[in-house]
């Protein structure tokens, strides 16, 4: 006979000494390199989203009697280069501000 109260208690004494999810014996292996695995690629992918890509662009084309300029990019905004624009014209609290909110705070809370 088994006393499930006893077992219990032994296996709470046990949870309680480990570490973490990775050393609990339940928890199968490949879960254990798998999930850390997808959790870096998916802070890794959203911190080159952040440097590299174009917040915004003011793109502009004229049109007169139905002859069209190519597009052309007047001013590429990313978030790297605002916070360096912010920063260097001497609005560092603002420049703080964004660096904080819009890219240590998305990948810290990933």
């Amino acid at each position: 006979n088994v006393d499930t109260k006893e077992v219990a208690g032994e296996l709470a004494l046990h949870e309680l000494g480990m570490r973490s999810l990775f050393s609990h014996p339940i928890t199968p292996t490949s879960a254990k390199f798998v999930v850390p695995l997808v959790l870096l690629v998916n802070v890794g992918a959203l911190a080159v989203a952040i440097v590299f890509s174009d917040a915004a662009n003011i793109i502009i084309q004229v049109t007169v009697l139905d002859a069209t300029t190519q597009p052309i990019v007047l001013v590429p905004f990313t978030i790297a280069s605002t916070i360096n624009d912010m920063w260097n014209s001497g609005a560092w609290p603002l420049s703080l501000l964004i660096a904080v909110a819009s890219c240590a705070w998305p990948v810290a809370k990933n």
